[in-house]
């Protein structure tokens, strides 16, 4: 096994391990904020599989792809939970119609999501961490995610030239950076405070499966 097949083998294993804390005892918090939030959360880790599933197929640049999907459902989350007026959370948890879709389009871009919740974290220091994270994915990583989404130059040369497997086990373990903050935020829509807390320590056990520095709180 190569080293790229054996991080995508590991970060499944921590994936599931995330997700199969949530149990079907587990009780959530009602309302438009918290359920909004948590559907985001959820993709997150859907795109993230994705990006497993391409990189695992052979098509490491459709996998990259799923970086910035996987990015923006996190950003979402966090700012849809902590930081979003009522007005849009109405409207991303309307009822899905055509209306409903035309008016939730275009709601708000990702560096206002990103301002917004740097706004909150300045009144909330518990907040900061997964604030920062998200502002250094953003500022180191936008431009090669964007990159691969948009058939840039990124996608093309690695195209042309191949896709190196280091680089393959880089974004891997960038995409799994995002799942602790994910499964964090999905925690806080549950009632449990033993759960957000056993979501704060898992990944000392997945450090090998992680970028150098692990996420921040939330």
């Amino acid at each position: 096994m190569g080293e790229l097949d054996e991080m995508l083998a590991k970060s499944h294993d921590f994936a599931e391990h995330l997700l199969g804390m949530f149990g079907e005892d587990i009780e959530w918090f009602g309302g438009d904020r918290p359920e909004a939030a948590a559907a985001a959360a959820e993709l997150a880790f859907e795109h993230a599989h994705a990006l497993r599933v391409l990189f695992s197929a052979g098509t490491p640049n459709s996998g990259a792809a799923m970086l910035r999907l996987q990015y923006e459902a996190l950003l979402r989350a966090a700012w849809l939970l902590y930081s979003a007026p009522e007005s849009p959370v109405e409207k991303l948890s309307a009822f899905l119609t055509e209306e409903t879709a035309a008016t939730a389009k275009n709601v708000i871009s990702a560096e206002k999501m990103l301002l917004a919740l740097e706004s909150t974290a300045e009144k909330a220091p518990n907040l900061r961490g997964l604030v920062l994270q998200l502002r250094e994915l953003r500022d180191s990583a936008w431009a090669p995610m964007n990159g691969f989404v948009h058939a840039g130059l990124h996608a093309l040369a690695r195209t042309q030239d191949g896709f190196p497997a280091e680089l393959g086990t880089n974004l891997v373990k960038l995409s799994n950076g995002m799942l602790p903050m994910s499964a964090r935020l999905l925690a806080r829509t549950t009632t449990s405070v033993a759960l957000v807390t056993a979501v704060d320590k898992v990944y000392e056990r997945f450090v090998d499966v992680l970028p150098v520095v692990a996420p921040g709180g939330n």
